[in-house]
């Protein structure tokens, strides 16, 4: 079956092959069965219906994605998200407050693994032990290694730490969205104590229950001061979208652009960018 894929914004990680698309039909469309829109934020899911009419002109739809809940029952490489990203597992046992993952995807379900150098489980580190070796005897074989899921600080053992040295890591991220897992990230970091920060990404929600702007600032630096990157997320609800103050969005653009923190923290203590963990 030929099928067209429609997206109603371009991310990173959105395919770019030619049966891909981003937005209203063009003049001229290739042959296909069906159109699968295609909608992961819940704020495109009004624009992702408008272009399920557009399309629908021409070629039977579909729609679906995260935002529309629909239901994960496999995965299919560089079918919704571009090459080299794969899913090795769904869902997630914790019930963090701020998150969708649990309540969309429900428990961990472990998936088979296809070739890929970008993981995006929401926790690879809840899976099996065997789950995990398994990824990691894939992972050999790769290049440019990223783990963008973000991996949990909670689970990471030093087993795991020397797995992950022995890859070759571009770069990976964790989490640290409140101020208790502060002492989890502190430990993942005397792990790898040697590594430069550009390659130890962490994210950060900012603005959930009512944080005050000078207690996220604290977080941030604390997130900093334990060697990693911080990657700023101004928390955004299902079901409506928040429009933060200047000083929030000021915030955030500056904790997630590198360079920018790299001049303000001063010169960076850890060892240079040589390709190695």
């Amino acid at each position: 079956m030929n099928i067209i894929r429609v997206f109603p914004r371009k991310t990173s990680l959105t395919p770019v092959d030619d049966m891909a698309f981003v937005g209203d039909p063009p003049m001229f469309r290739p042959a296909a069965d069906e159109i699968h829109v295609s909608c992961t934020f819940t704020w495109d899911k009004a624009e992702s219906e408008r272009l399920a009419r557009a399309w629908g002109q021409f070629y039977p739809v579909k729609i679906g994605g995260p935002a529309f809940e629909t239901p994960y029952t496999m995965f299919i490489p560089g079918m919704y998200i571009r090459p080299g990203v794969i899913f090795t597992s769904y869902g997630c046992n914790n019930h963090c407050p701020w998150c969708l993952a649990w309540r969309r995807e429900g428990h961990l379900r472990e998936l088979p693994i296809y070739p890929g150098n970008l993981i995006n489980d929401n926790n690879l580190l809840q899976c099996n032990k065997s789950h995990i070796a398994d990824v990691f005897i894939m992972l050999r074989g790769q290049k440019q290694i990223e783990f963008i899921g973000g991996l949990d600080c909670r689970e990471m053992t030093t087993e795991i730490a020397d797995e992950i040295r022995s890859l070759r890591v571009y770069q990976m991220f964790f989490a640290c969205d409140t101020k208790a897992d502060l002492k989890y990230l502190q430990k993942v970091g005397q792990m790898f104590p040697n590594t430069d920060r550009r390659k130890l990404r962490c994210y950060v929600l900012l603005g959930f229950n009512k944080q005050r702007l000078d207690a996220a600032i604290e977080h941030m630096e604390n997130v900093w001061a334990a060697g990693f990157m911080p990657h700023a997320q101004l928390y955004q609800p299902p079901d409506r979208w928040i429009e933060y103050p200047k000083e929030w969005r000021e915030l955030s653009r500056r904790w997630i652009r590198p360079a920018v923190m790299q001049v303000m923290n001063g010169k960076d203590k850890r060892l240079p960018h040589n390709g190695g963990i």
